[in-house]
């Protein structure tokens, strides 16, 4: 796909800048979200809103798009693309992604079956801390 064709395209779905810190809900918080690297597609602010949109999919509900959000101000990464990478877990792809996850820590914590409910809690979110690194690491290279 030719690139004018790209740009076209993700200008008209991409909301302005004006739009978004004029909104009375968010006006306290329009410096930061002026910062350019938040709206703009370049292959920096693209990796690394990839990167924190596979890192914090792995976050328990609504909290996905807030840490996403967190991290972007932070990084200085595309906003719109890290809120929608989020949402690779959906609820057809949660559960084998925990599974996943808690394989993971199940490495790090390898008594977690045998010892109960309160080393198994620290298996998942040790694994959802590996699992969404190795994400991020991957996303972020391609």
């Amino acid at each position: 796909m030719p690139r004018h064709l790209i740009r076209k395209l993700t200008d008209r779905f991409q909301p302005a800048i004006d739009r978004v810190t004029g909104n009375a809900a968010v006006r306290r918080y329009a410096p930061a979200l002026a910062e350019p690297n938040l709206w703009h597609l370049n292959r920096r602010s693209t990796a690394r809103a990839v990167a924190l949109g596979l890192f914090c999919g792995l976050i328990p509900g609504p909290l996905q798009a807030v840490a996403a959000l967190v991290g972007c101000l932070v990084f200085r990464a595309n906003l719109p693309l890290a809120i929608v990478t989020t949402f690779y877990t959906n609820p057809l792809t949660i559960v084998p992604l925990y599974l996943l996850a808690y394989e993971y820590g199940s490495l790090f914590f390898p008594d977690a079956a045998r010892l109960g409910d309160g080393a198994a809690a620290f298996a998942l979110p040790a694994g959802a801390g590996v699992g969404g690194t190795l994400r991020a690491l991957i996303g972020w290279a391609f």
